[in-house]
């Protein structure tokens, strides 16, 4: 399970305070879990339309094209795909 949030500044470089309070999960639904985290559009497979994913998303923390979980999109995550490659199991 991931949970990520973020807060981001204007243009005008002032200090950004942010917080999550009370955060709770009530409940997890194991049958909901992504058979395999390369398959970033969930069709069951990973494929070249995973490996665009990866390639648009470079540099940046967009969860779904960080297979890996590391924060970042980057040549981990792309090799990731390329050694998945194929019908998950």
């Amino acid at each position: 399970m991931r949970v990520r949030f973020t807060a981001e500044d204007d243009e005008n470089d002032s200090i950004t305070e942010a917080a999550i309070d009370n955060f709770q999960i009530d409940r997890t639904l194991c049958e909901d879990v992504q058979p395999c985290p390369t398959d970033t559009n969930g069709d069951g497979n990973t494929d070249v339309d995973d490996l665009v994913a990866v390639i648009l998303a470079w540099g940046s923390d967009d969860a779904t094209a960080d297979v890996n979980g590391s924060g970042l999109v980057d040549v981990d995550d792309l090799l990731a795909v390329i050694l998945a490659w194929g019908a998950c199991d």
